[in-house]
């Protein structure tokens, strides 16, 4: 979908389908600009438990009001494709204009939970980074819409997160052609160095992807990251089959470790961000880290047996490749 698409008819597509899945008697989707609501803050509660990735669903979202209204009005829509993720749109009240809502999951509301409890939780524990790094929060609300057209006046809470806007383009939708290769490795760079120190507080960044790492304007970077509602607040699952695994938590990882397994599936990669020989880069940025590295953490998080095999693979393919280089020349 075209960036200029996204505008209040922006569910042609298939989000209206999606939106109306469970139930053709759900009323208008109202997220569109000149929406006006009103929220209610509330503290959520503990993050939900995640068991190989689903959610252990522990609690029916009862939390404590708070006693702060705000009307709110939505001016634009940044990023409302898919229901079943979290909307984010620029809202305005009396006051201020520059809030960043970004709501949970309209579809389900174990996702809305896990969306809305991680999230915030989130925010908190990284709460030193807010500014340079992740957004200034500004508080959990809740608010209601009609949940059908019945008539019957049946309503579902709806909970949103306000945080401060950032002008920028995310990296899923800017061209890395038009920065250059330093701006580019400083970009990465600061994306390496964000994840090991959410990893250090034993944040899990699950959905770390070029769509949540924003660009701003005026300092491309210095990127701030956004979408913390799939992140984990553990370094492993609530899972048995994880209990007795042992991740040394709160303990720093070397991105010599944790980002060198990453060269093969890193998003940042595969859509051209860093288009430079990997390895020997993450060797040459982060080489200071190198002392950090005990032999308890090269036992943890060192090469697998896998992945020597896959080196093994790659050294021998190019050898052979050399090898036939070499029968040519002569």
């Amino acid at each position: 979908m075209e960036e200029e698409s996204i505008a209040p008819d922006y569910f042609r597509w298939d989000m209206e389908e999606r939106y109306f899945a469970e139930s053709p008697s759900k009323p208008p989707f109202p997220y569109v600009s000149g929406w006006k609501f009103t929220v209610q803050s509330h503290v959520p509660p503990l993050p939900t438990p995640v068991i190989n990735d689903s959610l252990d669903y522990t609690h029916d979202l009862e939390d404590l009001m708070g006693t702060d209204k705000l009307n709110l009005e939505i001016v634009d829509l940044v990023r409302a494709e898919n229901p079943e993720n979290s909307q984010l749109f620029t809202v305005k009240s009396a006051t201020t204009f520059n809030w960043l809502a970004e709501l949970a999951s309209t579809i389900q509301s174990r996702v809305m939970d896990q969306s809305n409890t991680h999230e915030t939780a989130v925010y908190s524990v990284l709460s030193e980074f807010q500014g340079p790094g992740i957004p200034r929060y500004y508080g959990s609300y809740t608010f209601d819409i009609p949940a059908d057209t019945s008539g019957t006046r049946n309503m579902r809470s709806v909970r949103l997160i306000l945080i401060e806007y950032i002008r920028g383009t995310d990296m899923a939708k800017a061209s890395p052609a038009k920065y250059d290769l330093e701006t580019r490795q400083q970009i990465i760079k600061k994306i390496v160095e964000f994840e090991t120190a959410a990893w250090t507080k034993n944040v899990r960044l699950k959905d770390l992807s070029p769509r949540n790492v924003i660009l701003p304007e005026g300092d491309p970077a210095s990127p701030i990251f956004i979408d913390f509602d799939d992140a984990l607040l553990k370094r492993l699952p609530d899972d048995p089959v994880c209990a007795n695994m042992n991740f040394l938590p709160g303990q720093y990882i070397s991105p010599l470790l944790r980002w060198k397994k990453r060269n093969r599936d890193n998003e940042f990669v595969l859509q051209d961000w860093a288009d430079w020989d990997w390895e020997g880069w993450l060797n040459a940025e982060f080489a200071d880290t190198a002392s950090t590295i005990t032999p308890r953490i090269l036992e943890v998080f060192g090469p697998s047996k896998r992945d020597l095999k896959l080196s093994v693979q790659d050294s021998d393919a190019s050898d052979h490749s050399n090898s036939k280089d070499a029968e040519d020349v002569e």
